[in-house]
């Protein structure tokens, strides 16, 4: 597991990658912190079209971004939680799962 924190002992943006198996014989998972602001609409767009590319599997990266779109502007609006958490996991047949989470204990 690699992790890498872009921006220093804050955690504020960190990224954790599974490359300890091959590809093909590794579940592939992406995760990154994000501040709970609008600028990280777009940054979670960025995150999710990297990680797809990076996957080989750029067909699925307007449907990925227009749903974390959608999840991170909610997550915005209507928490109080001061991060929050993107992950995108690549599933068997070809489908991919982009969830967003935070720590607001509101429902939603």
């Amino acid at each position: 597991m690699r992790k890498l924190n872009d921006l220093g002992r804050e955690g504020i943006v960190t990224r954790t990658i599974n490359m300890q198996r091959p590809l093909e014989e590794r579940s592939l998972a992406a995760a990154e912190t994000f501040p709970r602001d609008r600028s990280s609409v777009p940054a979670t767009r960025h995150f999710v079209r990297d990680v797809l590319a990076g996957w080989r599997i750029p067909r699925l990266s307007d449907t990925a971004e227009l749903i974390v779109s959608e999840l991170v502007t909610n997550a915005v609006l209507h928490t109080r939680a001061g991060v929050l958490r993107v992950t995108v996991r690549c599933l068997p047949g070809g489908r991919v799962k982009v969830a967003v989470i935070d720590k607001s204990r509101d429902l939603p």
